[in-house]
């Protein structure tokens, strides 16, 4: 079983955690510029068809710049506002220390193949280094990672994350806002996945 489904109890934060809680502005237009140059983890999803947010033709024409910029949703909003607090309860919940990543990723190999990644998980206790995806999803796609585990384009992100960095394991910290829950995931590498990637 490649997943391990660990649901976490709710957990009490204080108002003030809140308040300090800022997005990192990114320069938009030249981190998508970046992104048109190679196949990012979210772009596998699409490739493989089973990502639910945009079809191959889509990606290609975005590809080519020829698609049009779409500003983040509402829920991409969401994400990028709370992730660094979901980052903070799931480093408090698991105990594993984390560190921010804020570049571009390439592949030695396939320089095609590009990452941009949530946290580094810090390597203790004998595991190696492992990579943190944070999701902020709605309470539809919440309470079925809750019923179902993930959906197969989360695992795919990851996966491409995994090879892009040649790590053995990540994990995903799934928080749903509405319920203040928090899911946490640990997956190992599968080379038989990525030989699909």
């Amino acid at each position: 079983n490649r997943v391990i489904h660990r649901p976490v109890d709710d957990w009490e934060a204080k108002e003030e955690s809140l308040m300090g809680t800022a997005a990192v502005a990114q320069d938009r237009p030249k981190w998508l510029e970046e992104r048109r140059k190679g196949i990012g983890g979210s772009d596998s999803p699409v490739i493989l068809g089973v990502s639910p947010f945009k079809t191959p033709l889509d990606l290609w024409q975005e590809k080519r710049g020829e698609g049009k910029d779409e500003p983040p949703t509402p829920a991409m909003q969401r994400g990028t506002h709370l992730e660094n607090l979901i980052a903070q309860i799931y480093s408090e919940r698991t105990g594993r220390k984390l560190r921010k990543s804020k570049q571009l990723l390439r592949h030695r190999q396939h320089p095609w193949m590009i990452a941009n990644i949530d946290r580094h998980i810090v390597a203790e206790n004998g595991s190696g280094p492992g990579i943190l995806e944070i999701k902020c999803p709605g309470l539809s796609v919440f309470a079925k990672c809750r019923r179902e585990g993930l959906p197969d384009y989360y695992t795919v992100q990851l996966q491409h994350y995994l090879e892009v960095k040649g790590w053995d394991w990540g994990s995903f910290a799934v928080f749903n806002a509405e319920r203040w829950e928090l899911l946490w995931f640990d997956i190992r590498k599968d080379p038989e996945l990525i030989a699909v990637i």
